[in-house]
């Protein structure tokens, strides 16, 4: 008894002291976010380059070497953070090293020296340049970068033909060094004209000709293919009907890619003869590798192309295949999953997952956004109709708010396909990313930016996560979320 009594006097005061006051704790995140893309897949196979045992191929904003006997991946180069460039679009050697264009946006460097740790070891973007990028070429030791605003050397950054917005490949002529603007050909020096050809591509084998050019001269609804000399005379072309992405000679004949077949001419004397066709959807560029073999790369993908029969397999084969959502026309999008079609397939992705192929067909499809109602307001993409407020139609979303009326213009006039509200935000799908818009008691403000490959076609709101999943005409598709500053954005 005398143990209870003694018990009861140690509890009593633990069973009668009051409760501890409950504090609520805020447990709101408050660091700041960015936009970033969290996840991408496909995108086009623009551009490879043979170079001995390895094949180098631009897929989407990054660099894949291959074996070009078996097509297999060895190695991926990411050549600058996902989100924030063009697609791969040209690829030279120079002095040793790799050179990359990233589509207006920059060049890079990527040093060779071991080929199991391939290092991008400089960047140099289109604002230092003076241009914005689409091509480079490595002539006599100096490099020559093209795009639109003209053709920098890149030794000393000498500036020509300013000012021109479509410049091609730097090549060396015998009037001097030229470069294709537009439909035209310019010398480099002193911008005079010396031809016609949207393209030129240097050809050295000299069982024909020595020094002269394979060239692509385009038209509304198709091009003249064909063969020039070193003074940019044309000794013999054929017609091509549709857009001609690629011309050169290989194993004695002349060859043209357009999106739908890959046609080959036998170069005889003075004319092209014995016409042949591969049909193939998708293709953008054709690499020979060896004799017999090619790989063709595109929006569909890549492939090893073998002509004739031999030891390894049939002839008129494509092995070794790789397919990709590189061109995507239509969607539709459920918040979860997006379903995509192109003449080349369609294709089912899981937002943040996986994408495949798939045997369905799209009967409603989503439309682009012209304009869109918000309790801030409302705006809509410019038309003719407003260009005496100065909008530019097209480039130009015209916002009308409690605040006033204001006309935000995207970077070097992209134009814009698609304009979607989400979570209150609105998203403006351009050629070059996209942009995100944030109504304040002032006016509209950019939230966040993106420089994906586009154009985008359309952006969907996701069921969790916020921010959006986006479709992009030749950049496949991907997530876009807002993200803490300073964490790890990419999440595949």
């Amino acid at each position: 008894m005398r143990w209870l009594v003694l018990l009861l006097c140690v509890l009593i005061p633990f069973l009668t002291a009051c409760p501890p006051n409950y504090v609520k704790e805020d447990r709101t995140d408050t660091r700041s976010t960015e936009l970033g893309l969290t996840h991408a897949v496909g995108g086009t196979h623009w551009c490879s380059l043979l170079d001995g045992d390895r094949l180098f191929v631009g897929f989407g904003t990054k660099v894949l070497v291959l074996d070009p006997l078996t097509g297999q991946q060895n190695e991926e180069i990411q050549v600058m953070p996902l989100g924030s460039s063009g697609a791969v679009v040209d690829l030279c050697l120079h002095l040793g090293d790799l050179i990359v264009v990233l589509d207006r946006t920059a060049v890079a460097r990527v040093d060779l020296r071991d080929s199991r740790d391939l290092v991008v070891v400089e960047v140099a973007t289109a604002e230092q340049l003076g241009v914005r990028p689409s091509t480079v070429a490595s002539i006599d030791g100096d490099l020559w970068i093209s795009g639109h605003g003209g053709v920098v050397r890149a030794a000393d950054g000498a500036h020509m033909l300013r000012g021109e917005n479509d410049c091609g490949r730097v090549v060396r002529t015998s009037l001097g060094l030229a470069a294709p603007v537009g439909r035209t050909v310019k010398l480099v020096e002193d911008g005079r004209f010396i031809g016609s050809a949207t393209s030129l591509q240097p050809w050295t084998d000299t069982f024909w000709m020595e020094n002269g050019f394979v060239f692509i001269l385009q038209a509304a609804g198709a091009a003249s293919v064909g063969i020039m000399g070193p003074d940019l005379r044309e000794r013999v072309s054929m017609s091509v009907p549709g857009a001609v992405s690629d011309a050169f000679v290989a194993q004695g004949r002349i060859w043209a890619v357009t999106s739908t077949e890959i046609i080959h001419w036998r170069i005889d004397d003075d004319k092209l003869s014995d016409p042949q066709t591969i049909p193939v959807k998708g293709a953008i560029e054709v690499t020979p590798l060896r004799e017999n073999y090619f790989l063709v790369a595109g929006t569909f993908g890549r492939a090893l192309y073998r002509i004739e029969s031999d030891s390894q397999g049939k002839g008129d084969e494509f092995f070794a295949v790789t397919r990709a959502p590189g061109r995507i026309d239509l969607a539709l999008g459920d918040r979860r999953r997006i379903l995509a079609s192109s003449p080349e397939g369609i294709w089912q992705y899981t937002a943040g997952d996986e994408c495949e192929l798939v045997n369905k067909s799209i009967n409603i499809i989503t439309l682009p956004t012209k304009s869109v109602q918000a309790a801030w307001g409302k705006a809509w993409i410019a038309t003719d109709a407003d260009a005496e407020t100065g909008a530019r139609a097209g480039s130009t979303v015209m916002i009308e708010g409690t605040f006033g009326t204001q006309l935000v213009s995207t970077q070097h006039e992209s134009e814009v396909r698609d304009i979607e509200l989400i979570d209150g935000d609105l998203w403006v799908c351009h050629e070059e990313g996209i942009a995100v818009l944030r109504a304040t008691g002032e006016g509209m403000i950019l939230r966040g930016a993106l420089r994906i490959p586009g154009p985008i076609l359309f952006v969907f709101p996701r069921t969790v996560g916020g921010g959006a999943s986006y479709v992009s005409s030749l950049g496949g598709m991907g997530v876009c979320e807002w993200v803490r500053i300073g964490e790890p954005v990419v999440k595949n």
